[in-house]
């Protein structure tokens, strides 16, 4: 449970990073690098990012019950907010990053 915790909460923050990094050229030459190319990684962020969030904030909840009459309740509640909060984030990066799209 800790290291889906510590994925959904850089998630969002590395693929924001990426996306601006990558509009300001800030990476360097890393998205012309051979192999996969920036963009495979940006779409694979993006895709990945809500589905990660999602299912931390769908976990949460199911551990804040099976908790809630032991002494971590109020421990699980906030972390259930945390997860709330951080999907809705994912959400926002994603609306954001789609409204950039030029086609």
């Amino acid at each position: 449970m800790v290291i889906l915790r510590i994925i959904g909460v850089v998630l969002p923050q590395l693929l924001l990073l990426q996306f601006l990094g990558s509009m300001y050229d800030f990476i360097g030459g890393w998205n012309r690098a051979p192999g996969k190319s920036f963009i495979e990684i940006l779409i694979l962020l993006f895709l990945l990012n809500p589905v990660v969030n999602l299912a931390w904030f769908i976990a949460e909840p199911v551990r804040y019950f099976k908790q809630r009459k032991g002494k971590n309740g109020i421990k699980c509640f906030l972390l259930t907010v945390l997860a709330l909060l951080l999907f809705i984030e994912s959400l926002a990066i994603d609306y954001f990053i789609l409204t950039q799209i030029r086609m």
